[in-house]
Parts: C-alpha cells; structure tokens; sequence
C-alpha cells in the first residue's frame, strides 16, 4: 500500500516539480522513503521537511482553483 501511495505521489508531482525546479530533490526524497532498509524516524523526517520544503506539495490557494 506505501509503495502505491508513493507511486502516485511520484507520477502526480512530477510535472509540478518540474516545472518549479524541485524534481530532482523530490524524487530523491520518494525513493528514500521508498527505501526498506532507511529507519521510520528518519522517514518522518523526511515526509515533515517535504511538507515544509517543496512548493509543488503545497496545497492550491481557494484563489486559483
């Protein structure tokens, strides 16, 4: 279920990402989460600076809708 989860996160913001430069450090940052030998905290890790760091990720203002 993670992988599909992280699948469609990846096939989702790939145009967006790309778009505003972010791709490389995005998909880096899936894979890791991806990854089964990486350590939970250090997902969390990662999946809280995602939320933080990536403009694609960003929810869409109610003004561009």
């Amino acid at each position: 279920m993670i992988l599909y989860t992280l699948d469609r996160l990846y096939k989702a913001a790939e145009r967006h990402a790309s778009a505003t430069g972010e791709w490389q450090s995005l998909r880096a940052d899936i894979l890791d989460l991806a990854n089964p030998r990486l350590a939970t905290h250090y997902k969390l890790a990662i999946t809280a600076r995602m939320a933080r760091a990536y403009e694609c990720l960003l929810p869409l203002s109610r003004g561009l809708l």
